[in-house]
């Protein structure tokens, strides 16, 4: 049986990703034969941050590779980067190792969907609990048997075939400094 494309892209970036002593994050092939987009994304060994000489390197050992092998018929564009800081995450397997960071998680619930800020407390297999900071917005608890209603401290499950879409949420604020004007009061012009 012959290997489709994806899984050939993603078993040479594998390779190529051994050989430039980087871990491969995840591929994805977009678009017609013909204009084809092949994006490899990667990260550090460990979590070690990556930087542009990471993906110039992990770029040049794809392109030998793809030279060599020739797993996309017709032209292509080969993009390599890293995830970003707001990093999806594709399965529990995935989150699994972002236990404890802040997390995006937007879901189905009905016909509609809802996205959930907070601390990705704990992964099982089928499900992810996230608990909830309110980033100072008071948000009603809620509501426990007879009516009142509870502190969410124990965090919400939410069965990972529910999850659209799920992300890192890292606090730019902490990473780029806070910026605060008094309201009403424009920022001097730079």
């Amino acid at each position: 049986m012959e290997e489709d494309l994806p899984a050939r892209v993603e078993r040479l970036a594998r390779r190529a990703a051994q050989s430039a002593g980087v871990r491969l994050a995840w591929t994805e092939v977009r678009g017609p034969r013909g204009s084809r987009r092949v994006r490899v994304f990667i990260e550090g060994p460990d979590d070690v941050p990556v930087g542009l000489r990471d993906c110039e390197r992990m770029n040049g050992k794809v392109s030998a590779l793809f030279d060599l092998e020739d797993p996309v018929p017709g032209s292509y564009v080969l993009e390599v980067s890293t995830p970003g800081l707001d990093r999806p995450l594709h399965s529990p397997a995935d989150c699994r190792r972002f236990t404890g960071r802040r997390v995006r998680v937007k879901r189905r619930i009905g016909d509609r969907t809802r996205t959930i800020r907070g601390t990705l407390e704990a992964v099982e297999a089928d499900a992810v609990r996230v608990v909830s900071h309110a980033a100072g917005r008071r948000r009603a608890a809620p509501r426990v048997a007879g009516g009142s209603r509870a502190a969410n401290r124990e965090g919400e499950w939410i069965r990972w075939d529910a999850v659209v879409s799920a992300r890192l949420d890292p606090d730019t604020r902490s990473l780029f400094g806070a910026r605060k004007t008094p309201r009403g009061r424009r920022r001097p012009a730079s």
